[in-house]
Parts: C-alpha cells; structure tokens; sequence
C-alpha cells in the first residue's frame, strides 16, 4: 500500500553529515507568482544555463534548477541519497526539531521542522506532506496551510535518466505548470551538493567493496 510504502522512508538511515557545506534550504523560501506557461517535467533551457553559471545569495531559482549531467554515480545512489533528505533534513538545510510520521489518510509523510536558516521566515515551522516515487525519480514537497490543508503549488526534486541530471522546481499541482521560484538559487545549488556528497561517498564505498571480494581464481571455487 501507499502507506506502507512511504512508512518505509521513516526507518532509521546511517548517520552522515556531510563536509564543509553551505547552509541550504528546499522548500517554504518566497512567494508564488502567477504561472507562466511553461509545463511538464523536462529540464528548462533556462536552469540548464544555469548550472553553467555563478549565483549570488540573492539570485531566485526562477522556472528551475537542473545540474549538468552526474558522472561517477548511479541513479540509485543519487535517488537514495535524496531519500534521505525526507527523515534527516537538517543534513541538507538549517533546520531543527524535526518530527516525521505517516499521514494516514493520504499515505504521504508528514514533516514538521523548525527553520533556522536566515530570511522572512526564520524561527518559523513548517509543515509539509511528502510524496516519494522512485519509478519517476521524484521527490515532491507539499506545504501545508494552518489548517493543515495542502497548498495549491509544491516543490519537486526530480532525477531524470538518460542522462543523469537532477532539478530542483516549483509547479502547480492542478496544472503541472511550472510556477516562478523566489527562493535563492545559491540554497538550491547547496542543497543538490549536500545530495550529491551523500551519492558519491555511497558510490566510493560501493567499489571499494567490490575490490575487496575475493577473487575465484585464486580461491579453487568452481564460480568462474
């Protein structure tokens, strides 16, 4: 079931803090704007030029956020490692008081956490349901109102193959339309290197591992 499924998500992961990263933030930051019509899941002209560039803190993520196509990984480190941004988010941003549990009539997560990055809504909470679907590579981010209702639009962190590229965007729900993304880019960009340092180590120690497996010629089993 669908509850079972996301329940799944809440089972304790290793713990990891990435590195020397910068303080990130994914979803809650800016206002929407009135969507423009531009739709679907493909990766924008416009935040593919992006990944080429430099941003300033104050830079809004607009229509989108992509990264250039991810080499030395597979796609089951770079999803798994977005996974992790669903129970263990202060890994990934400047948050604190986390508490996550199954949304019994929806199937979704729920996340309560407190925001301590800077900004207009520092030392506020916020709410959100959680949808993941590792079949689509995506990961959406659904607030919630102070009634607990879903909001109309919801941030989405979608891992597309061939190639292997993740992006970062805001959309309609209803529509699917993309919607203009007011929060600063450089959080985003931060916030997709904390992935990716997650993904990378996963994929070190993966072949690591496999370096170390015995080799069959030289131990008389019959496997070769």
């Amino acid at each position: 079931s669908g509850a079972a499924s996301m329940a799944a998500l809440l089972m304790p992961l290793r713990p990891f803090r990435p590195r020397g990263l910068a303080q990130a933030v994914g979803i809650g930051q800016g206002a929407v704007r009135k969507p423009p019509r531009s739709s679907s899941w493909a990766p924008s002209t416009g935040a593919q030029k992006a990944c080429a560039t430099s941003c300033s803190p104050t830079d809004p993520v607009g229509m989108g956020y992509c990264t250039n196509e991810l080499k030395g990984v597979n796609f089951s480190h770079v999803f798994t490692a977005m996974l992790m941004k669903i129970n263990q988010p202060d890994h990934f941003m400047p948050v604190s008081k986390v508490v996550i549990r199954i949304d019994e009539v929806t199937g979704a997560v729920w996340r309560s956490m407190r925001y301590n990055g800077e900004g207009p809504q520092k030392g506020t909470t916020l709410r959100e349901h959680i949808y993941a679907d590792r079949s689509s590579g995506a990961i959406r981010f659904v607030p919630l109102d102070n009634a607990g209702k879903e909001e109309p639009y919801e941030v989405v962190n979608a891992l597309s193959s061939p190639p292997l590229r993740l992006e970062y965007f805001l959309r309609d729900r209803e529509t699917q339309e993309r919607i203009f993304w007011q929060a600063a880019r450089a959080d985003v960009v931060a916030e997709v290197e904390a992935t990716m340092t997650i993904a990378r180590e996963a994929a070190t120690a993966e072949r690591a591992a496999a370096c170390d497996l015995p080799d069959a010629a030289n131990t008389g089993s019959p496997w070769r």
